[in-house]
């Protein structure tokens, strides 16, 4: 996710001393990362106390987040665009691709000082890889980016991902214009991965109104349905096996699949340009 609900305050000169909580470093929390403060696991202990599936959700979407990219990879994929990628560590895209060739690029965006700082000093040695510090909401601004484009190529296909980012992002602010004015300026033949909590979440939705009366005000979590989600692809084409629950994405084996896989509230789908 991105790290809009409580951005650090104190700015990129100051990476371990952020005093207020943030979504990346709660992530990172949950998925055994190290760049996390104790703030971030007060707060990731709260949450885990009213919506205690949220952990497990979080570890599911990264090992989601491997699925595609291999799968990707194996379409013919070599450039990546993370959009909302908090830190990227703990099995991100650079490692994962790390793994299958030497000729993948790889650029993560987000928005917080904070994050921006750790995630720079994570990717210090990796020169296949960047991060920008910029408002994912400004696709002109990303993509004319200095750091991007002396990495990737946009006259080639790229796969831009939005796993668990579009749901902070408010009805007001058009994700499917927002998508649209990304793929407007991408190559045919590029992909876009995407993850969505679904409508009907009630562990969710009840877990959110308990740590507002419990604790303060919530983060902003937006859930659509799967024809909101239909319609934010736009004109892009939707790949086998459609728009399904997070583990029927491709599993690689039973412990993908897990337990009562259909009812895993997050949606996922993989859409291609194809024109």
């Amino acid at each position: 996710m991105a790290s809009t609900w409580a951005p650090n305050q104190d700015g990129p000169d100051h990476p371990h001393n952020a005093p207020e909580p943030s979504f990346a470093r709660i992530n990172d929390y949950w998925l055994d990362g190290s760049d996390h403060t104790e703030a971030d696991v007060e707060i990731a202990t709260r949450i885990t106390m009213c919506a205690p599936h949220i952990p497990y959700l979080v570890r599911e979407l990264r090992h989601l987040l491997g699925r595609m990219v291999r799968e990707l990879h194996g379409l013919g994929i070599r450039q990546f665009l993370d959009l909302g990628s908090g830190i990227p560590n703990v099995q991100h895209i650079h490692q994962v691709v790390a793994e299958l060739s030497a000729d993948c690029r790889v650029v993560y965006v987000d928005s917080d000082p904070d994050v921006a700082s750790r995630s720079q000093a994570t990717l210090r040695d990796v020169p296949f890889a960047r991060f920008i510090s910029t408002d994912i909401r400004q696709p002109a601004e990303v993509l004319a980016d200095p750091q991007l484009r002396e990495i990737l190529d946009l006259s080639e296909p790229v796969a831009v991902f939005l796993l668990g980012t579009l749901q902070e992002i408010a009805d007001e602010d058009d994700p499917r214009q927002l998508v649209a004015d990304y793929f407007a300026r991408l190559s045919q033949g590029s992909y876009l991965a995407l993850s969505h909590f679904g409508k009907g979440d009630q562990q969710l939705a009840s877990g959110l109104d308990m740590f507002g009366r419990m604790f303060q005000q919530p983060p902003p979590v937006r859930m659509r349905d799967t024809d909101e989600l239909r319609a934010i692809l736009g004109d892009l084409s939707v790949v086998e096996p459609g728009i399904v629950r997070m583990p029927l994405w491709h599993p690689s084996d039973d412990q993908d699949m897990g337990q009562n896989a259909e009812h895993v509230p997050v949606h996922v789908a993989l859409g291609v340009k194809n024109q």
